[in-house]
């Protein structure tokens, strides 16, 4: 199985069940706390799940450093595509799942996912998940030969 295939999958199919729950809700869904609050769903927390073991699954594969670093790439990569969207919270949030894959990661690709995350995620909307996944990149940038 193509394991970079199966994450897209996964982000897919969120997108595509946020979408159709946005869908079927009422107007008032959520409205003064009432109702079923699309936001309080249980399929974000699935998401997330899936998300941490696909990562998990990844890593028990020993992939090369290529797939190690188009895996982060999607990952981190993901929520600065759908900004101002409904998934975009929990695609920011599932980037705590690529902390244990950037001590793989060569240097160079370190400093070009920084470079490129620095940019798409100013210091400022960080959030401390993604201040831990800068500081590693950052760290790995340095000290990673290869």
């Amino acid at each position: 199985m193509d394991m970079l295939a199966h994450l897209k999958d996964i982000y897919a199919q969120y997108s595509h069940d946020v979408k159709e729950l946005r869908q079927n809700a009422s107007v008032f869904d959520g409205m003064f706390g009432m109702g079923n609050d699309p936001r309080d769903d249980r399929l974000h927390d699935v998401f997330y799940d899936y998300v941490g073991k696909w990562a998990e699954l990844f890593l028990q594969q020993n992939p090369s450093g290529e797939d190690v670093a188009a895996a982060v790439r999607w990952i981190l990569e993901a929520a600065a595509l759908h900004r101002n969207e409904d998934v975009y919270w929990y695609y920011f949030a599932a980037q705590i799942h690529v902390k244990p894959m950037i001590p793989l990661l060569a240097a160079a690709d370190c400093k070009a996912i920084r470079d490129w995350y620095q940019e798409h995620y100013p210091r400022i909307e960080r959030m401390p998940v993604q201040r831990d996944v800068y500081r590693l990149l950052c760290r790995s940038a340095k000290q990673n030969t290869r």
